[in-house]
């Protein structure tokens, strides 16, 4: 349900926007306007909540994007804090970061349901007041940045692009076209040495991408020797991917953590799942385990719908993925 809201919440931003300013166009003094696309950071999608844990949205001021300050904390793992008398905002410490890569219902999502989605339409297209705040400064771990801060009720935003150079990130703005949206990619810097080990490594992988199709025909195996020749095939790529030797890359190393442990699952639920055949499961049981949840047998009831053995496999192949996207699409 919360998917659903914040797709129908996007897509109705995106078309009430479409019918005002272009997102990067030039804004009028001290008025900006919602910028509702999407910010990567190293391929983890970066959002900007409130307190609620509601999205506020990026914001477009004067041809450039912000992003709120404490969003950009939370990204980079530090605490924010602001004087009393609000002209100095600090950041420093280190924690994990955050990027609320989750979904969620964004501030207007309630005018869909009290006043329709005509109201959110016109809530979204609203140019949106700020002030620019000349006499406050921003400081990151005791050294004062030269950037624009702007305020949009009580909430300090600054560019996007200052985010990048406090995270030592590289930054990419790409253009909507083709039916795509825009899309502004943070990445950590590469040697050349080190893309080329990326890459090599991702081609050598390229072929776990098998396990996409072979989850996504689950419908057309008839028998349980159909299944167990898709688990044979995707067991194998498995492998394959847990032998190859990874590139020692920061922009990598947290993805393929994740995907080390998936496929730690994957290889296990397979092996299981097999044996299951060979123990003389039927073709209804061995299809729930290998597309919907390995660890319950039906008729149970599971919440994992994604956790079958196959499943698990073409999401390794789906973080992989990822990955080609963060290595070749970005800068």
């Amino acid at each position: 349900m919360k998917l659903m809201k914040r797709l129908m919440c996007a897509a109705l931003a995106a078309a009430a926007l479409l019918s005002s300013a272009p997102a990067f166009a030039a804004e009028a003094p001290k008025t900006a306007s919602i910028w509702i696309h999407s910010i990567y950071i190293d391929g983890r999608r970066g959002s900007c909540r409130n307190s609620d844990n509601l999205e506020m949205y990026h914001l477009s001021y004067n041809n450039a994007v912000y992003t709120a300050v404490h969003t950009a904390a939370e990204w980079m793992g530090k605490d924010m804090i602001r004087s009393s008398d609000g002209k100095t905002i600090t950041l420093s410490g280190s924690k994990a970061p955050v990027f609320h890569s989750d979904y969620a219902d964004c501030i207007y999502t309630y005018l869909i349901a009290e006043r329709g989605a005509e109201a959110f339409h016109a809530k979204v297209a609203e140019p949106i007041p700020v002030k620019v705040l000349t006499d406050t400064k921003l400081v990151l771990d005791g050294t004062e940045k030269n950037t624009t801060i702007i305020d949009r009720d009580g909430v300090p935003f600054i560019p996007i692009r200052t985010v990048a150079e406090m995270m030592g990130m590289d930054i990419k703005y790409a253009s909507a076209d083709y039916g795509r949206q825009a899309t502004i990619y943070l990445r950590t810097p590469l040697t050349d040495a080190e893309l080329k080990a990326c890459q090599d490594y991702l081609a050598a992988v390229s072929s776990v991408s098998t396990c996409l199709p072979l989850w996504g025909s689950i419908n057309t195996y008839k028998t349980v020797e159909d299944f167990d020749k898709a688990l044979e095939q995707a067991l194998g790529y498995m492998n394959l991917y847990k032998s190859t030797p990874k590139p020692d890359c920061r922009l990598m190393s947290s993805r393929l953590q994740e995907a080390d442990q998936m496929a730690d699952e994957a290889i296990l639920a397979c092996n299981t799942v097999r044996q299951m055949i060979k123990d003389g499961a039927d073709r209804d049981t061995i299809y729930f385990v290998s597309g919907v949840d390995w660890k319950t047998i039906p008729p149970a009831e599971t919440d994992n719908i994604t956790n079958g053995a196959l499943a698990l496999c073409a999401h390794v192949a789906s973080m992989l993925s990822a990955l080609n996207s963060i290595v070749y699409e970005t800068p």
